[in-house]
C-alpha cells in the first residue's frame, strides 16, 4: 500500500511541475509580448497588438502587476505542499507562504479590476470574474 501512495505522490508532483512549467510559460510569453509592445516602432509592418492581446497592450502595468505575482505563486505554492520542506524547514515554509499569500491577494485583487475593465469574454467572463474572484478574497 505505501509503495502505491509513493507511486501516486511521484505521479502529483510530475503533474504539478508540468502545470507550473506550462504557467511559466504563459508568463514569459506575455512578458515578450509587453516587452516587444514597448519597443514597437511606428509605421513598422510589425503588428501592435493581436486580439487576444489587445487588453494587455491597453494596460501593461496593469498585466505585469498580475503576472509577476502569479510568477512567484506558481513557484512557491507547491512547495508549501512539501511534507519534508514543512518539516525540515518550518521557517522556510512560513516565510514562503506569506509570500504566496501576498502574491495570491494580489493577483486576485488585480484580476477583479482585470474582469471589469479587460474582458475579453464580455459580460460572461466580467460576472465570472467578479463572482468567483469575490468569493476568493473573502
Amino acid at each position: 500500500m505505501n509503495n502505491k501512495n509513493n507511486k501516486y505522490d511521484r505521479l502529483l508532483w510530475v503533474l504539478t511541475v508540468i502545470l507550473v512549467l506550462i504557467g511559466i510559460a504563459i508568463v514569459v510569453r506575455r512578458l515578450l509580448f509587453l516587452n516587444a509592445l514597448h519597443n514597437y516602432v511606428p509605421g513598422s509592418t510589425q503588428s501592435r497588438s493581436p486580439v487576444p492581446d489587445a487588453g494587455f497592450a491597453e494596460h501593461p502595468l496593469l498585466t505585469l502587476i498580475h503576472i509577476v505575482p502569479g510568477l512567484v505563486f506558481m513557484l512557491l505554492a507547491p512547495l508549501q505542499l512539501s511534507k519534508k520542506i514543512r518539516s525540515q524547514y518550518p521557517r522556510f515554509q512560513r516565510v514562503t507562504g506569506n509570500i504566496v499569500l501576498a502574491c495570491g491577494l494580489t493577483i486576485g485583487s488585480t484580476a477583479l479590476v482585470m474582469g471589469f475593465i479587460m474582458a475579453i469574454g464580455g459580460l460572461t467572463e466580467t460576472l465570472a470574474v467578479a463572482v468567483f474572484g469575490t468569493a476568493f478574497q473573502l
